[in-house]
């Protein structure tokens, strides 16, 4: 099916093989849309529908079937064609972000990138010696099943380093907890005039920033080195696409995590005056908590 747009009219052309092998194309005029393409007459009538919810986006309906489709584009296309030079490319453009994100960190804080990079090699190489000797060892099956509580130790913790979503929830969850208690209490305090600096804000953000990017840079190197070793000893698909894409995905967790990591300063620094609307509505909020003058000459009984 080939869907073109020619003169601010939408078009379907259709293309059928026949029993001889030979296909035949048939072009029709449609009445499009804005999530639906029509087409055809009478009982032949279908409908294209795209639907952005779900997991096929464009389903093709005739009478009372219908037909998941994907939608293939010039670039697309190219990718299906020569996919380890599109592998390849996309490899090459994170690794070119993540090293001007880095070289940018380092700028300001060159003393944290070499045991950033520590750490990734560490749970890299570490991760990949323990795989190495499960499989030599064989408590994993050839399915990857563990055999015996060792293995299924190893992968408890795998699944609790790869489970990103559980450990992000908590880290942002504690976020939230920290700061909009003190943040909703400051605001109806200070409609009293006895509202308190909130403390702790900058501190709890940094910290669960910096988890935060510690559980994705463990994540991307766990997840790695079970590619590099998984495929050996056959507890994944070992053909080269499926592993350098695996490999591809891996680099996907590294990426934010470097993101998130540089963005925190790890020395702080003076931060940006604060301006004069800002202080006056601070000094509002808190009238009441400051020491007037005469509370000041007073003597203390």
């Amino acid at each position: 099916m080939d869907v073109t747009h020619n003169r601010g009219e939408t078009q379907v052309a259709l293309s059928r093989e026949r029993d001889d092998g030979e296909a035949t194309i048939t072009r029709f005029d449609t009445n499009a849309g804005f999530l639906k393409v029509q087409f055809g007459d009478g009982l032949e009538t279908q409908d294209l529908v795209f639907q952005p919810l779900e997991t096929n986006h464009y389903t093709l309906i005739s009478g009372c079937g219908s037909i998941p489709l994907d939608k293939q584009t010039t670039v697309s296309a190219l990718v299906r064609s020569h996919p380890y030079a599109a592998v390849m490319f996309v490899a090459l453009c994170m690794i070119a972000f993540m090293l001007h994100v880095v070289n940018e960190k380092a700028k300001s804080e060159p003393e944290v990138i070499y045991p950033m990079w520590a750490a990734y090699f560490g749970a890299l190489f570490g991760s990949s010696l323990v795989f190495v000797a499960a499989g030599e060892s064989g408590i994993f099956g050839f399915d990857g099943e563990p055999r015996n509580a060792l293995a299924r130790a190893i992968m408890v913790t795998v699944e609790y380093s790869l489970d990103l979503q559980r450990e992000v929830s908590f880290l942002l969850g504690l976020l939230a907890f920290v700061s909009l208690t003190q943040w909703c209490a400051y605001l109806m305090a200070g409609l009293s005039g006895a509202a308190r600096r909130p403390q702790f804000i900058w501190t709890t953000w940094k910290w669960v920033a910096l988890l935060t990017a510690k559980a994705l840079i463990s994540a991307s190197a766990v997840a790695l080195s079970i590619v590099l070793v998984g495929g050996h000893y056959g507890w994944l698909n070992a053909e080269p696409l499926n592993i350098v894409g695996d490999a591809l995905t891996s680099l996907l967790l590294l990426v934010p995590g470097l993101v998130v990591f540089c963005m925190v300063p790890l020395n702080r620094t003076n931060g940006r005056p604060v301006s004069k609307g800002t202080r006056s509505v601070h000094r509002w909020m808190v009238r009441r908590m400051r020491k007037q003058p005469s509370d000041v000459a007073a003597k203390p009984k």
